[in-house]
């Protein structure tokens, strides 16, 4: 239970991040901004017609495309004051969500910002280590979802914790 707040940290940092390097800064994300980012974020937790697209293909991922790209031209302030509110209530405040997706989420779009902006890897807590690895170790599918004609070994470093 203790790292279903895990992923409200990590959402915090973000924000802090996003607010220090504006809307402009880059993303490992080709051709996205910090302000494209955060808006393909509100559009993944407010938007219920349109979130879907963002794991459907064809037409509902066009939607959501068309959705984010209309969100990031509001204010850069106000996306990241929505990110830093919180999830809303529903679905992305219910425990699992929080310790497995959103975690996974912001996590990684939280390492997209910073190292694209020159920040090095982080060392965080074992138990954030833990809760992080769990979450992969348990649907490697997931994340390999995309890829076609290559394979996916995760390896926690310094660990012998080996997955495939």
């Amino acid at each position: 239970m203790a790292d279903l707040l895990f992923d409200a940290v990590e959402r915090a940092q973000l924000s802090d991040l996003f607010d220090e390097l504006g809307p402009e800064a880059p993303t490992l994300l080709e051709q996205w901004t910090a302000r494209d980012l955060a808006a393909h974020l509100v559009l993944r937790e407010r938007d219920y017609l349109a979130g879907p697209g963002l794991v459907l293909p064809g037409v509902w991922g066009r939607f959501a495309e068309r959705r984010r790209r209309a969100l990031a031209l509001r204010d850069f302030a106000g996306l990241i004051a929505t990110i830093r509110s919180g999830p809303p209530p529903g679905f992305f405040r219910i425990g699992w969500v929080r310790r497995i997706p959103n975690l996974i989420e912001f996590f990684v779009h939280h390492e997209d910002v910073r190292r694209a902006n020159g920040r090095g890897p982080r060392t965080n807590e074992h138990a954030m280590d833990e809760a992080l690895w769990r979450n992969v170790s348990r649907a490697p599918w997931f994340l390999a979802r995309r890829l076609r004609g290559a394979g996916l070994e995760l390896q926690w470093a310094g660990a012998a914790s080996t997955t495939t």
